[in-house]
């Protein structure tokens, strides 16, 4: 049986043990606990355009949790109107994601209000239990399920009222109690209630977070209440390209651990290294020390062999959200999630030697987790942290090829990060990158001797360094080149028309240096058009420059722009005319707080040399900024796009150089080109609102444990 069947069998023998734990959903009453929140479909407002969003309005989001030691349930109540043809669709369908590993669901009502008259849906409707697996593509399997209701006869104007309650805890969490309410969307609600019950006896602290209400507070039988109710809560626009970190929903958060050292107590109790290692385990770690003798070689074969050995699959099931299996398990198997490759790379240089431990992270939000209480959930992400010779390393076994040296090896960037070494007390602040960290630099030459009217040959010469020779050995590792021979043609034709490939491209490695050169060979004809007045006229271009400057989505804002960088980005370009010009040079440069952009532009002996350096220092800029960056960023497209005209071949005339300075289009913000690709990617984060952290709507309730340790 090959490796790939074994793999698909075991995951499926896990998803059936995971399935076949508990039931996947029950019909029944309401809680005894819940406080009702009542709809009164008489006194209904009339809906109107500014409360309705794709077809629906929201007339009632009601959240209500309660905690007890050992236990949680959430109880989940919506209650909104088919304005239009769209709304019906919305109506018609409603899901509830459910982990049969440890969580029960109660539906406990589903009605239909026609013209005044209610009438409940709850015995007749369509009910399919399905199993998305929504991460596949990412080679994660979580296990959950979706309990999929479906209504017949929703027409315009009908309301559906529909509620449910979640109940279980997952073990991983060992009885600690986390969770938040979303208290905004993208979509505005009528009436918002969100209620906490939570037992007396736990140690729960509460926080609103980027300006949500503080709650009313009370006390009864045991219980501490939080109740926050809120009527006409408007939708919230986010902004095309904002950062990843940035939120500006206000949300409630709750936790019982008291610092993050107590969270990095938890964590480390999962994160347990063997004191003995298997003996296949064992004889690999045992090559890698016979044959790199010391910490900064064994450090990178570990990583190599993590990376390139052990295949990322996850099996994020019941306490396998966040609970790594062992090591032993995953090197054996040779496959594993983010969490599991970290701990396979710990145990193993311990191992050897290396002081090293698991470190979790998030990936979106970056330092943003700051901000949060100390709690499990704030985290999406697990790598490595090595310390050799009192300088710290971070090192992301998930990533793949890697190469270098642990000097020139490519660290990733996500600001903070809790560091399970049994002293951490705090979060810890990652090393930040530096432009030089993920740069390239563009050589480009064109041989015109041959003649105004003959063909000129144009080689590219681009060298990748650090994450940007990660990215390319990526990119090539497909084996499509045929197609990124194709990719290359096309963007080069964007600015010489009458190109062609001369020859295939070539690609050189230098695996210690981290760097990467890729070598493109094309012919171009008519590189020296006529211009109708007798001339002949060659625009330059410089388009990875150029490519870098982009105007933003939305240039008028209210919140926060993201950028790509850091990056820095060299282009040379360098023609051999077909004949003698005059002698000139030209020096300018373009500042912002932001990024810098110098150019240098030269004739000397037959030969046009233009060099561009733009660094891009930051990876975001405030609102305030904006518009200084688009004024400066359209200053420093002035400085592209020149022109060579033999009209000015001989001495000044008119006042005028030996060349035109034509500025290319305007552009308003930085973008970064897709490395290899060469094409840009905007970064721009999806503007619909989400309940908690999931990708959910404001009518679907979400996990109280936010970040399954997945990525």
């Amino acid at each position: 049986m090959i490796a790939g069947k074994r793999v698909a069998l075991a995951v499926a023998a896990m998803l059936t043990a995971a399935a076949a734990s508990a039931a996947d959903y029950r019909i029944g009453p309401t809680p005894a606990w819940v406080k009702p929140v009542p709809f009164d479909s008489a006194a209904h407002p009339q809906a109107d355009a500014a409360n309705v969003a794709y077809g629906t309005r929201y007339d009632l989001i009601d959240d209500q949790v309660r905690l007890a030691p050992g236990s949680r349930a959430r109880f989940h109540h919506v209650v909104s109107e088919a304005v239009t043809d769209k709304g019906i669709d919305d109506l018609s369908h409603r899901e509830i994601e459910v982990d049969p590993g440890w969580e029960t669901v109660v539906i406990s009502q589903l009605d239909v209000i026609r013209g005044g008259k209610r009438v409940s849906r709850l015995r007749d409707v369509r009910v399919k239990v399905l199993q998305r697996e929504r991460d596949l593509e990412s080679r994660i399997y979580d296990g959950r399920k979706s309990v999929a209701l479906d209504l017949p006869d929703i027409r315009v104007g009908d309301i559906v009222e529909f509620a449910y309650t979640r109940s279980g805890m997952n073990p991983v969490f060992q009885g600690h109690q986390v969770g938040d309410f979303d208290m905004q969307w993208q979509v505005p609600v009528a009436h918002l209630h969100r209620r906490l019950s939570s037992a007396t006896s736990l140690d729960l602290r509460v926080a609103q977070l980027t300006g949500a209400a503080a709650p009313q507070v009370s006390r009864a039988d045991g219980f501490d209440e939080r109740t926050w109710d809120i009527v006409d809560v408007p939708g919230l626009h986010v902004e095309a390209s904002v950062p990843g970190d940035y939120n500006p929903y206000p949300w409630i958060e709750w936790s019982d651990f008291a610092s993050w050292g107590d969270v990095a107590r938890w964590a480390e109790r999962l994160y347990q290294a063997p004191a003995r290692l298997s003996p296949a385990l064992q004889a690999a770690v045992d090559d890698i020390a016979r044959q790199s003798p010391d910490a900064d070689a064994r450090v990178v074969a570990v990583l190599r062999l993590v990376q390139q050995q052990v295949r990322y699959l996850g099996v994020e099931i019941g306490a396998g959200t966040h609970a790594p299996s062992a090591p032993d398990v995953v090197y054996a198997r040779r496959w594993g999630d983010c969490k599991e490759k970290a701990l396979l790379m710990v145990t193993m240089l311990r191992a050897l030697g290396v002081d090293a431990s698991p470190a979790l992270v998030n990936t979106e939000r970056h330092g943003d987790i700051a901000h949060d209480l100390p709690n499990a959930g704030s985290f999406d992400h697990a790598i490595t942290r090595v310390r050799v010779d009192g300088a710290d390393y971070w090192l992301d076994p998930t990533r793949s090829p890697q190469q270098g040296t642990l000097a020139t090896v490519s660290q990733p960037d996500y600001a903070r990060a809790l560091v399970l070494d049994g002293r951490s007390a705090a979060l810890t602040a990652m090393r930040a990158n530096t432009a030089a960290a993920h740069s390239r630099e563009v050589r480009i030459d064109v041989d015109s001797r041959a003649g105004f009217d003959q063909p000129v040959r144009l080689d590219v010469r681009t060298t990748y360094r650090g994450f940007s020779a990660d990215m390319m050995r990526d990119q090539l590792g497909d084996g499509e080149r045929a197609d990124l021979q194709r990719r290359y043609l096309n963007f080069y034709a964007g600015s010489y028309a009458g190109i062609q490939v001369a020859a295939p491209f070539e690609v050189s490695d230098d695996t210690r240096a981290n760097t990467v050169v890729v070598t493109e060979h094309y012919a171009v004809k008519n590189f020296w058009p006529a211009d109708g007045q007798g001339a002949r006229q060659a625009a330059l271009h410089v388009p990875e420059i150029d490519n870098e400057l982009r105007a933003p989505d939305e240039p008028i804002r209210t919140m926060p722009l993201s950028l790509h960088g850091p990056q820095a980005v060299r282009e040379e370009l360098r023609v051999q005319l077909p004949q003698a010009w005059p002698d000139r040079t030209l020096e300018r440069t373009v500042s912002n707080d932001a990024f810098r952009l110098r150019k240098s532009l030269r004739i000397r002996d037959r030969v046009l040399t233009a060099d561009y350096a733009l660094e891009i220092g930051k990876d975001q800029v405030g609102a305030g900024a904006v518009a200084k960056l688009a004024a400066d960023i359209g200053k420093a497209q002035d400085l592209l796009g020149d022109s060579l005209s033999t009209a000015h071949a001989g001495a000044e005339s008119g006042g005028r150089t030996a060349w035109a300075v034509a500025g290319g289009a305007c552009g308003l913000a930085l973008t970064m080109a897709v490395l290899g690709w060469r094409r840009a990617r905007k970064a721009s984060r999806g503007p619909a609102p989400t309940d908690a952290a999931s990708d959910a709507g404001p009518d679907t309730a979400a996990n109280d444990s936010r970040q399954p340790l997945a990525a």
